[in-house]
């Protein structure tokens, strides 16, 4: 009697039916692993976009963080964001400048 070897149990691969099942869980593991891929590039934008909003200057500053003089309605739609009026931002860049060197 005729051993048949370990090759010989196996299906042949390359009907139809197994290459088509082959492709089916390639492709199943291919969209899995875009889907966690977009998963995780949401949550970073996520994590981004919420750490941004924290360290935001509120847009509702009207007044100078270091004279508490109002800031002139002309430089705060000009400089979104402005913290300081133009002679105390002008004083933080040119100390600023100073320490740089």
């Amino acid at each position: 009697m005729r051993q048949l070897s370990a090759s010989a149990y196996r299906p042949d691969i390359s009907t139809p039916l197994h290459a088509m099942r082959r492709r089916r869980r390639m492709a199943d593991i291919i969209d899995r692993a875009s889907e966690q891929a977009e998963r995780e590039r949401l949550a970073c934008i996520e994590r981004q976009s919420a750490a941004a909003s924290r360290s935001a200057v509120p847009s509702g500053v009207l007044d100078c963080v270091d004279c508490d003089e109002p800031i002139p309605a002309q430089r705060r739609a000009r400089v979104p964001g402005a913290t300081r009026c133009v002679d105390c931002e002008s004083a933080a860049e040119q100390h600023a400048a100073h320490f740089a060197r």
